[in-house]
């Protein structure tokens, strides 16, 4: 974390202290589930023990007279962690669909600003004898980076950590400063943030044209002035554009992180361009089954999505260093893989023009007005009849629902001795988009929370259901290019006659994500019972590229002695899962014309080599000259 702690909330983080009403509450959260029971006493004294390493979390919110200035952050001379920590018990039987009520109960109102905002709730009595722990925090403390890197000082990498060396918390009894002293704080603070805050803008812009001839710079100006046109620009209303009840409901999946990523090798792209491919494709099932014929006339959908744009000097602090994007995604009968590339070029330009950073310039210039106009502005714009009003004028909303991807530790993490299973993240709803859904990678799987308004947003559980028909047809489709892909390599080896490729096509077997044997076989792979034979053999797998890699490389991974475990499970399209990791062998079948059976595609020493120092990217054979 940062040594120093910004006193006064910066206008990002006003901005969604200013949105908050009680039918649009601004608080972020996530269902976490342990194995387990996780002890109240021991999680209690656990947590305040390490509240001295964020002690925003002991600071109350305080609003300054007449809004002269963004409100403080200050120590609470009354603060009690029983006030902030609940305990909560299912009834019987105790399943995840009672668990998913209850964070939905739980997340409906506001919280309550005379004390710090957040909450946290243990819960008891879940079915296979686990526990969980309900998240809820306001949005002006942090943002989905902001709350992954402080579940890291939550938690521990190891069931029994050292003991912990945090000093112990020394509250302060001062009385919080009364209205004389927070309007002569606001005037002075309000001279020197607008010099910093000027000063921030020009270090942005010479960051935003670095590099770049005039001819660069005037496309990015062109891109940045469509994408203001199209936040003014009517975008088409779904069932769930609506308005809100402040009620929230939730639904959640999660899916193999191996498959999203072999998904991304075969295909392309980024893991952020799988996951929107798959919910674009579940809204696309969603409005052609809906009864209204109007919806099912809808071609397009507008997306925004939420960009990180911290720097480094940044990554300790907390609060929302965010900045939009939007997407125009259409919903034509088009093959997945053929959307997949759609928006992974759409994606590509948006990277390119810099967007994310010329998007987060104009939030700064429109933050430079003076805090009683922002906070007037924004508290009515919060009002329903305002945006009533508006959207005579304008678009309201500004897009269909929002979607964020927050990358996690794909490593196991505990609380108190107990592995955390899973989490489900839980962002706001506002400004009519009734459903918004939010993504986050943790230990290998990729977990995904629909979050929806109980009024606009009743049909939320058939976006969650279709997510995942989404995501089984995205991995057949490529199953299909994978083999399609190894075949032209296979091929491009044997003409060129490179000694590290085969003339035998190569199969592929592993999960229901991976490529699989099916499609292979009709391509006159061995048989069934040959292929019985090879399981043992060396194997190469399709592993995560980093963002900068190619499109459609193959890298290997190891398997685990869990994974071996989970041999011969049946998976959903009834192909058989021999681990999880996604397997490329030969058959043993294919021999050398010497009599030397034939090697993996990527099979070299190299390779081994890098495999036992854990690199994931393993090079490619390389060519004759």
């Amino acid at each position: 974390m940062s040594n120093t702690l910004r006193q006064r909330l910066t206008p990002m983080d006003a901005f969604f202290l200013y949105l908050e009403t009680h039918e649009q509450p601004m608080h972020v959260g996530s269902v976490c589930i342990f194995e387990g029971r996780v002890s109240y006493a021991k999680f209690l004294k656990h947590l305040q023990s390490r509240l001295g390493l964020v002690p925003r979390y002991r600071q109350r919110l305080i609003t300054v007279p007449l809004h002269l200035g963004h409100p403080l952050w200050e120590d609470d001379p009354n603060f009690k962690i029983t006030n902030h920590v609940f305990r909560v018990r299912l009834s019987e039987p105790g399943t995840e669909e009672q668990l998913r009520q209850l964070a939905g109960e739980i997340m409906t109102g506001v919280l309550d600003r005379n004390k710090p905002l957040w909450e946290v709730y243990l819960v008891d009595g879940l079915e296979g004898d686990r526990s969980a722990l309900i998240f809820k925090v306001n949005h002006a403390m942090v943002d989905g980076v902001a709350g992954v890197r402080l579940a890291m000082v939550l938690f521990d990498l190891d069931p029994n950590p050292p003991a912990s060396a945090v000093p112990p918390v020394k509250p302060k009894k001062k009385s919080l400063p009364d209205a004389k002293a927070l309007i002569h704080d606001a005037l002075w603070d309000g001279v020197l943030s607008s010099l910093d805050h000027w000063t921030r803008i020009q270090r942005k812009i010479g960051r935003f044209i670095e590099g770049w001839e005039t001819p660069q710079v005037a496309d990015a100006v062109k891109k940045w002035a469509q994408t203001m046109g199209s936040f003014l620009a009517a975008c088409p209303r779904l069932p769930f554009n609506q308005p809100l009840s402040g009620q929230r409901v939730l639904a959640w999946r999660s899916f193999s992180f191996t498959d999203i990523r072999t998904i991304r090798t075969v295909c392309g792209g980024t893991v952020n361009d799988v996951m929107l491919t798959i919910v674009a494709t579940a809204l696309h099932k969603y409005l052609q089954k809906h009864p209204d014929a109007k919806a099912r006339r809808i071609e397009s959908v507008r997306i925004l999505v939420p960009v990180n744009v911290r720097q480094e000097d940044e990554r300790g602090d907390l609060g929302n260093r965010i900045s939009f994007v939007l997407l125009d995604i259409p919903l034509r009968d088009e093959k997945l893989v053929e959307r997949l590339q759609s928006i992974q070029l759409q994606s590509r330009e948006v990277k390119q023009s810099r967007l994310a950073t010329s998007v987060s310039l104009m939030f700064d210039v429109l933050q430079s007005i003076p805090a009683p106009v922002q906070a007037a502005l924004l508290g009515t714009l919060a009002r329903q009849e305002t945006q009533n009003l508006l959207s005579l004028f304008t678009a309201v909303p500004p897009a269909n629902l929002i979607v964020t991807n927050v990358p996690g530790p794909q490593i196991p993490l505990y609380l108190v001795g107990r592995k955390m299973l899973a989490t489900y993240p839980i962002l706001p709803v506002c400004l009519e988009m009734g459903v918004n859904v939010a993504i986050v990678s943790y230990d290998q799987r990729v977990f995904v929370c629909v979050v929806a308004d109980a009024q606009a947003g009743s049909e939320y559980e058939q976006i969650a259901a279709y997510m995942e028909e989404a995501f089984n047809e995205l991995r057949s489709a490529t199953e299909i290019k994978g083999a399609e892909y190894v075949q032209i390599v296979r091929a491009r080896e044997r003409d060129k006659g490179d000694d590290a490729g085969t003339t035998a096509p190569v199969t592929a077997e592993g999960t229901s994500a991976s490529i699989s044997s099916q499609p292979l076989e009709k391509a006159g792979t061995a048989s069934k019972a040959r292929r019985g034979k090879t399981q043992n053999k060396k194997n190469v797998v399709p592993a995560a590229p980093s963002s900068n890699e190619p499109a459609g490389r193959i890298t290997k991974q190891s398997g685990t002695a869990h994974e071996k475990e989970n041999q011969g499970e049946p998976t959903p399209n009834g192909k058989a899962v021999l681990s999880k990791k996604a397997k490329l062998t030969v058959p043993a079948s294919k021999k050398r014309a010497n009599g030397r059976t034939s090697q993996p595609i990527l099979g070299d020493s190299v390779a081994s080599e890098k495999l036992s120092r854990g690199d994931s990217t393993v090079p490619g054979p390389k060519k004759k000259r």
